[in-house]
């Protein structure tokens, strides 16, 4: 256990605070979505960070272990184009395809299979529906032989549960249906 890298439960505390993301605290720690929820764990448990400070950026809800999982989640397509962003480059406009509480499909945001992000949903149009941010996988990625456009599947690791609330709110009014 001594190759284990020391992490100072202060400094950690101080990056949640400062609002880094899930993925950012796992980069900069070299730590993995289990070893972080690990890591959320002890801090509640030694009282260095209340429960209510992670519900922002804690889910419950199952992240699936296969494919096969995610299918028994319908897909509901939406039937308005609804921007989504990747946060690390703002200026790159994606569009949701189809979605469900476990994954997305989307074209126009670039990426690698396995490589993860993190996405913002930002619905102006729908005052009932607040901004907001999860992180997800790449499982797939297709290029169209005759425009070229990107479209990929992503995969949701990590949501927050006001993230799932607004998730869901959105399904709710944009689906057309499975």
């Amino acid at each position: 256990m001594s190759g284990q890298q020391k992490i100072k439960a202060s400094e950690v505390v101080a990056d949640i605070r400062a609002c880094m993301t899930n993925q950012e605290l796992m980069t900069k720690y070299g730590l993995s979505r289990a070893g972080l929820k690990d890591l959320f764990g002890k801090l509640v448990a030694a009282r260095a960070i209340s429960e209510g400070e992670l519900d922002e950026r804690v889910t419950e809800e199952p992240v699936p272990d296969s494919p096969i999982q995610m299918r028994r989640e319908d897909r509901h397509y939406l039937v308005v184009a609804l921007p989504v962003y990747d946060l690390n480059d703002l200026t790159v406009e994606g569009h949701v395809i189809d979605i469900n509480r476990l994954g997305l499909k989307a074209s126009g945001i670039g990426a690698e299979v396995g490589e993860e992000k993190t996405l913002l949903i930002q619905a102006d149009e729908f005052a009932d529906v607040y901004p907001f941010t999860f992180d997800v996988a790449c499982r797939w990625v297709r290029s169209d032989e005759e425009d070229g456009e990107i479209t990929s599947g992503y995969e949701i690791t990590g949501i927050s549960r006001v993230g799932l609330r607004e998730l869901l709110k959105l399904v709710d009014l944009l689906a057309l249906g499975k």
